[in-house]
């Protein structure tokens, strides 16, 4: 192989044994040859509170339970990363719809739920057409996911409803700037969506309330955090739209440079790249967190 391999571009998923976005993305090109195809976009709802209220063993068989219900049904399969899945279908678009169908109905069935509702999962839908890239196959799915707010859904592209997505950068968070933690308002009046992320590297309890983060970042082939990817950081990737983002950028980084103590970087994550901000001082007396800022709790 040429060069070193990204982050999060991985072929077999560890976890629920399910290929990944790489495989994924290969086997898309390879489908569009088929007459009909249809491309189905699974996201766990729920997922982050799961994790945090009841540990990430808890979210871990939540997602393997995810991968068996799409081993079940006819499609290629596939975990993108986080708490999103896909499946290839070929044949009409019915039958793309009566195999998500089936696979909400499992994941409702197994009775998960947490203190901001049920665990379910929404899928969004878009079929080839004549002369349609990969790409753009991809995009549109992934535009029916989000703009679906509604939870335990199965909905179907619909060009005049689901208009592209307006530009935005990415923000990973992994300690009291999560929903729902003390400093979260500092952040959610920029937010226009977020979603559970993952990214690599050290986590540490600071013993003063907060954790620090020391990210994977490669340079040269090297990775920097002691020449290791490290551990799975749990985080949240928060989306701002681009005319609000140089606001939240300056109002993060008062926050977080205050005390001089971390630096704002760009990471990957498995939601993709985004900024966030790495401790750049001393880690003596700190506690190592390999499963997160929640698990610590």
């Amino acid at each position: 192989m040429d060069g070193p391999v990204p982050l999060f571009a991985v072929v077999r998923d560890s976890l629920t044994g399910l290929d990944g976005r790489t495989e994924f993305l290969a086997a898309l090109e390879r489908a569009l040859a088929a007459d009909e195809l249809a491309l189905v976009l699974f996201d766990v709802d729920h997922l982050y509170w799961l994790n945090r209220e009841f540990g990430r063993d808890v979210g871990a068989g939540l997602l393997s339970a995810v991968a068996d219900a799409l081993r079940r049904v006819d499609g290629d399969a596939f975990r993108l990363g986080g708490d999103e899945f896909a499946l290839l279908v070929r044949g009409p678009i019915t039958a793309a719809v009566a195999v998500a169908d089936e696979v909400r109905a499992d994941i409702l069935e197994l009775g998960y739920r947490t203190s901001r509702g049920p665990v379910s999962v929404k899928a969004g839908i878009a079929s080839s057409e004549s002369g349609i890239t990969a790409e753009d196959l991809l995009i549109r799915a992934d535009q029916v996911l989000s703009g679906t707010p509604a939870r335990n859904r199965v909905t179907l592209y619909d060009p005049v409803v689901h208009r592209p997505k307006p530009a935005t950068i990415s923000v990973f968070v992994y300690g009291t700037l999560m929903p729902g933690e003390p400093r979260w308002p500092v952040l959610e009046p920029f937010v226009e969506s977020w979603r559970p992320a993952i990214a690599r590297g050290f986590l540490w309890d600071t013993g003063r309330g907060y954790p620090a983060a020391q990210f994977s970042l490669e340079r040269s082939g090297v990775w920097t955090t002691i020449g290791s990817r490290g551990d799975e950081i749990p985080g949240v990737a928060v989306s701002v739209l681009v005319e609000r983002s140089v606001a939240a950028i300056r109002r993060l980084d008062e926050v977080e440079n205050e005390g001089a103590l971390y630096r704002r970087v760009r990471i990957d994550t498995s939601q993709g790249p985004a900024h966030s901000y790495e401790w750049i001082g001393a880690t003596v007396g700190f506690t190592r967190l390999p499963n997160g800022w929640h698990a610590s709790r």
